[in-house]
């Protein structure tokens, strides 16, 4: 019974935090079942490795995957409250920024990234930073912008994370994936005319 009343509360949100919890969830599921039933199996194939053959589903999977829970928990809220921004604002906008984000995120990553294998979802993070902070310019729309400073002011630390250097961690992805919200927030007056 509390499921389904769970279920019944999902449907009734609105369509773009339904495509951001479920893309949550999506991560979550992975996670599980990499750990638990494949022992890692996910992570150490579809993690991007850079200038070398790659499966063709890790430049996505790779956003996806995560080296631990505490790598997951760290990317879910900042993940959720940036892309839901996004989708509740625009759905189709979500799908192109998130795809900008992706392609420029694991382009730049496996032409510049350190060896190893890259993954999480905090090149989405920055992308999502770069296009909710960047979209009130591009667009000339006052709301955007107003978001965009606000947001820029509570996320501020994201900077950090795109510009610094830090052990174990994907810089470069999360250079690149702020590159590609940038990209995705230029490129959407075109897209949605």
């Amino acid at each position: 019974m509390y499921l389904y009343r769970l279920y019944e509360t999902f449907l009734n949100l609105p369509a773009g935090l339904q495509v951001v919890l479920l893309f949550l969830l999506f991560m979550y599921v992975l996670h599980l079942l990499d750990g638990f039933l494949l022992k890692k199996r996910l992570t150490n194939t579809y993690g991007l490795k850079p200038r070398q053959g790659n499966n063709l589903l890790s430049p996505v999977l790779a956003h996806t995957l995560h080296g631990s829970w505490k790598h997951l928990f760290s990317n879910s809220l900042p993940f959720a409250i940036l892309g839901s921004i996004i989708a509740l604002t625009n759905l189709r906008a979500f799908w192109i920024a998130t795809a900008a984000i992706v392609v420029i995120g694991s382009l730049g990553t496996w032409l510049l990234g350190a060896g190893g294998r890259h993954l999480g979802a905090s090149g989405l993070v920055t992308g999502y930073f770069g296009y909710v902070v960047s979209e009130g310019f591009f667009n000339q729309n006052i709301q955007s912008a107003l978001i965009g400073i606000v947001v820029g002011v509570f996320y501020f630390g994201i900077f950090r994370m795109v510009f610094g250097r830090f052990k174990g961690v994907s810089n470069v992805m999360h250079l690149f994936g702020f590159l590609g919200g940038l990209l995705g927030a230029w490129m959407m007056p075109f897209l949605l005319q």
